[in-house]
């Protein structure tokens, strides 16, 4: 439905509202858009939507002047509340731009290709969700190393890689659809009329004078603007309707807005299961768990075991090993455990007091507790040593030479031999 709200203001929105009484909206970078708005609603319509749910419904602002119709939001219902007074009821209206979509579902992926531009990057995550990007940054930028979203929502990652590059992104407010600019949006020239109040701040650390300007007239984060003798351009939109409409914009230096690097402090020290896929040296390929177990890229990844490589153990095409990333920055991942085949996910749960190493050849290694034990030939011969006693094993042949005589002191010696034994107990 389609409400006056007065002679320049409409709303269109499931929601059959009576009138509007006030509303605020804020619109700024590395957010959603986010409108309240609250209003009168019919007794009757009410009680029949006071527990239905609206979230996802569309509602949509605009301003209307002679130039025609120009939106002020555009986005979706994320929450309503509806209070009661006698037969008189009201109603709270969250809304919030559409690429709130993008920040339902935490996402596990990983990005593997050091040659994917970040740009890249930002359309392949909108293809995921059929959202529109315009990508203005990193259109040159190589990722140079593996990026992995982990436990991060799309819009958190967007967020966080678009701060690799000292930069942001700035969601979409006028199409009502999921959809978000990688960068700065590129707006036009506007003027701002002479009769306007505005104050100013300055960034003693950028040495940037940053204005605070209200207005009547509608413009969008990114126009460019000459005021105060310098060409500035939107930073932030903030609006508010009671009796009568005030924009508030913070004009600035693009500049103003730059990132620092943002980290994802919840992937600090994670172990993150894969399958090696190619060997070369000391480096390692690997399909990652949480991509499927499907190559993501042709990143060749450290081999550092945390014993330290003093057999050159390398792992296996196939074998399933661990992924750690030792701090907040996971393009330092290294491979630091090879872990059993059949019992992978097991040990990951387990303190590693039990630990068995065995080669395609079939040799093997195993250190216990209590016990170690070399073999061959997946023990067809073997030295087994533990606290109790040493036990050695083979189908061929033990030869033990010295330079001088050999002794072997026991309580118990058993020696077993299918032909003969040379030698001299004494």
């Amino acid at each position: 439905m389609e409400l006056s709200i007065n002679e320049i203001l409409k709303i269109r929105t499931d929601i059959p509202l009576s009138s509007v009484t006030t509303f605020h909206m804020q619109w700024c970078i590395n957010d959603h858009a986010h409108l309240k708005l609250y209003g009168d609603i019919s007794y009757e319509t009410a009680v029949e939507y006071q527990n239905r749910n609206c979230s996802g419904a569309c509602i949509m602002v605009t301003y209307c002047e002679e130039q025609g119709e120009q939106v002020i939001f555009n986005g979706l219902v994320r929450k309503s509340v509806i209070s009661f007074e006698g037969r008189y009821a009201q109603i709270e209206i969250e809304g919030i731009s559409a690429t709130w979509k993008l920040d339902i579902l935490k996402q596990f992926r990983s990005f593997q290709d050091k040659d994917m531009t970040y740009a890249a990057l930002a359309r392949k995550i909108a293809d995921y969700t059929g959202t529109r990007v315009i990508s203005l940054i990193g259109k040159n930028t190589k990722l140079l190393k593996p990026l992995i979203q982990y436990q991060e929502t799309d819009w958190e990652f967007l967020r966080r890689i678009a701060s690799h590059l000292n930069k942001y992104i700035l969601c979409d407010v006028l199409t009502g659809k999921p959809a978000f600019w990688f960068g700065m949006r590129t707006g036009k020239r506007v003027v701002l009329p002479a009769e306007h109040s505005y104050y100013f701040n300055f960034d003693p650390i950028l040495k940037r004078q940053v204005y605070t300007v209200n207005s009547g007239d509608v413009y969008q984060i990114g126009d460019k603007i000459l005021f105060m003798g310098e060409e500035l351009i939107i930073l932030r939109r903030e609006c508010v309707f009671h009796d009568e409409l005030i924009f508030t914009y913070t004009l600035g230096s693009e500049s103003v807005l730059d990132q620092t690097i943002q980290y994802n402090y919840a992937i600090s020290g994670c172990g993150l299961l894969g399958k090696v896929t190619a060997i070369s040296g000391e480096m390692l390929k690997i399909a990652l768990e949480t991509d499927g177990n499907e190559e993501c890229g042709e990143y060749w990844f450290p081999w550092h075991p945390e014993t330290g490589n003093i057999m050159y153990a390398m792992p296996e095409i196939g074998s399933p090993v661990l992924l750690t990333i030792p701090g907040n920055d996971e393009r330092c991942a290294i491979v630091s455990s090879c872990l059993h085949k059949e019992g992978a996910i097991i040990n990951r749960e387990q303190s590693f007091d039990k630990r068995h190493l065995e080669t395609i050849e079939g040799s093997g290694i195993k250190l216990y507790k209590d016990e170690l034990e070399f073999s061959r030939k997946k023990g067809e011969h073997l030295l087994h040593l533990s606290d109790g006693n040493i036990l050695c094993k083979t189908n061929g042949s033990i030869k033990i030479e010295a330079g001088k005589k050999v002794y072997i002191k026991s309580a118990t010696a058993s020696i077993k031999a299918p032909e003969g034994i040379d030698g001299f107990v004494g």
